[in-house]
């Protein structure tokens, strides 16, 4: 092989591994992008919802993130999801049984 065709190989090598950390990313920037749209939901006039959502923000695994969270009344808090498996999900509802203003995850 010659040395230009090497380097051809060894360059498309890398903008395939950068292409794959790149879309990587641009997967994770999205996760995010819904995160913060499900938090301007949002109306903080009750000091006990920032409490609840400290709590909960504070015992996300990681590999959980949040597609939408609401309050279906003062008391109870409603989290939608995806998780990477199932046990980031078991570990975070183990989580959230642990916070002393959570009655039931």
């Amino acid at each position: 092989m010659s040395a230009q065709y090497q380097t051809a190989v060894q360059i498309e090598n890398q903008l395939q591994i950068k292409g794959a950390a790149l879309a990587n990313l641009k997967a994770q920037k999205a996760k995010y992008a819904q995160m913060l749209d499900a938090s301007k939901e949002f109306k903080f006039n009750q000091v006990g919802i920032c409490d609840m959502l400290a709590a909960v923000n504070q015992n996300v695994p990681g590999g959980v993130w949040f597609s939408t969270i609401s309050f279906d009344s003062p008391n109870t808090l409603i989290i939608k999801g995806d998780a990477a498996n199932d046990q980031v999900i078991v570990n975070f509802i183990d989580r959230l049984q642990k916070i002393p203003m959570v009655e039931r995850a």
